[in-house]
């Protein structure tokens, strides 16, 4: 490693980051030289129309009190931030067919 052979025997990888880090430089693109006036360019976020929902299960973990862990219905509007959530014991297709239901009547802009 160059590190150990210009600098120190004694220096860690862990040691030698830290150090960059400390000294602000802790990706190597920092030490690359930045043209003047050159600016990366901001990505922006993709507009959507509402209407269009992104739905979700995620596994819940087991509570103390319970003998199976739950999972988490969520449907969220991508343009208003709108968000719908449903707790259930399981994630069965009975139970989808319910959540999507009971969201079509709740999410009246659909």
């Amino acid at each position: 490693m160059v590190t150990r052979e210009f600098l120190s025997t004694a220096v860690s990888r862990s040691g030698l980051r830290r150090c960059l880090k400390l000294h602000g430089v802790s990706e190597l693109k920092a030490l690359l030289p930045v043209e003047a006036g050159a600016t990366t360019p901001v990505k922006q976020l993709k507009t959507y129309d509402p209407g269009f929902v992104h739905v979700d299960v995620k596994h819940l973990p087991r509570m103390p009190d319970q003998t199976t862990p739950g999972s988490l219905f969520a449907a969220i509007d991508r343009a208003t931030r709108w968000v719908h959530l449903e707790v259930h014991p399981s994630r069965t297709a009975k139970i989808a067919r319910v959540f999507l239901s009971r969201l079509l009547q709740k999410a009246t802009f659909l």
